[in-house]
């Protein structure tokens, strides 16, 4: 393992985050969040699971871009519907504990 990849593993999950949340933020506003939640859970577990058995460095950092983008999806999924689900009075109180 080179010294040179060692940002590219800590950058690539934040890379894949990032990428994604335009993207992820306009399909929960047009489609079910609780679907698109639960496909952003699955993406972030396949992103995980391919860096738990990646062959060489380049797929792990495929991976972590995988996870980074699931991963950014389940954020923004619960932040959708711990707004769609509470009132004005309680929302405050959800939301500051994410």
């Amino acid at each position: 393992m080179s010294q040179e990849n060692h940002t590219d593993f800590l950058c690539s999950f934040l890379i894949g985050g990032a990428s994604g949340v335009l993207l992820i933020g306009k399909l929960f506003s047009l489609f079910n969040a609780k679907y698109l939640y639960i496909g952003s859970t699955i993406l972030f577990m396949a992103g995980s699971a391919l860096c738990g058995g990646a062959p060489s460095q380049d797929a792990f950092i495929v991976g972590r871009v995988i996870a980074g983008f699931g991963g950014n999806g389940m954020y923004m999924g619960v932040l959708t519907l711990l707004s769609v689900n509470t009132n004005d009075k309680e929302r405050p109180v959800y939301l500051g504990l994410t």
